[in-house]
């Protein structure tokens, strides 16, 4: 089976080090499924063990042996990171990531530059808030390779909600992934197949939320107050009706970073239910 096949439940070796396992939890948020990746081979380190879902635990045991030594963590959302507990209690694997949340419990808090091992593998998680604030990218230095999370994810762009998203942040952490050293070589996305060109992804991922917040900022007339809905009826224009719902906590997010900015206020503090206009 090439990488390239999303099939759940079917570990594929992504590269010398990774296998990849895709959860049985497709959504139009999750796209095919939440990416769990398996790095090194009895012991491993497993990054997003993802939702608690008895056919994907016994996936994960079955490919490591249940010889973990680590579960890291990228964030706490509910799709990548709920079956920690389990595959700890099963395997006695210390949970990992940079904060608790999300009713997911931590053993270990990791900053920005830690490092785990797993035999002569190093891992070294990158801070990357954005999407949410205790988001981390791991970046396995002896490949290259960034397990992203949903900083970046492969065909799509990464919905940032507030409060616990933050567009600046999130612009600050895609510019700090492009500056590692060393660099990316490849994108091991939470989402999607692996991201082969991660400096012209990053490159697209900037130049899309600057035009799309260009546009965001025009849909905000001098002389009246407009809502969310408004913002984005103009300024995501042709957008599939489907994928509407999950546009307007992107346009708030990018409406609070003006905001912040001075270029726009808001009449209830940056709430969702604001009105918005130019200062």
């Amino acid at each position: 089976m090439s990488e390239g096949d999303i099939v759940p439940g079917i570990p594929v070796k992504i590269s010398e080090n990774v296998r990849r396992i895709v959860a049985p939890n497709p959504s139009i948020m999750t796209g095919t499924g939440t990416n769990t990746y398996i790095v090194g081979d009895r012991p491993s380190i497993v990054i997003d063990p993802g939702p608690e879902i008895e056919s994907h635990l016994n996936v994960i045991l079955d490919a490591s042996g249940g010889n973990i030594n680590s579960v890291l963590l990228t964030h706490t959302h509910p799709d990548h990171a709920p079956l920690a507990a389990r595959l700890s209690a099963v395997t006695g694997a210390p949970v990992v990531g940079f904060s608790a949340g999300d009713g997911v419990a931590l053993d270990r808090e990791i900053a920005d530059g830690g490092i785990v091992s797993v035999g002569e593998l190093t891992i070294r998680a990158v801070h990357t808030p954005g999407h949410v604030y205790n988001h981390h990218v791991y970046l396995l230095e002896q490949e290259q390779l960034a397990f992203s999370g949903d900083h970046i994810m492969e065909g799509s762009t990464v919905v940032i909600i507030p409060p616990e998203g933050d567009m600046a942040d999130y612009l600050m952490s895609l510019r700090k992934l492009s500056g590692l050293e060393p660099e990316v070589l490849r994108i091991a996305p939470g989402h999607g197949r692996i991201i082969e060109d991660p400096v012209s992804t990053i490159k697209a991922y900037l130049s899309h939320r600057i035009h799309r917040e260009k546009l965001i900022f025009d849909a905000v007339p001098p002389e009246a107050e407009v809502s969310v809905a408004e913002v984005v009826d103009v300024a995501y224009e042709g957008t599939p009706d489907h994928l509407l719902p999950v546009a307007k906590y992107s346009a708030w997010a990018h409406l609070r970073k003006l905001e912040k900015e001075g270029r726009v206020t808001s009449n209830a503090t940056g709430a969702l239910e604001s009105l918005w206009r130019r200062v």
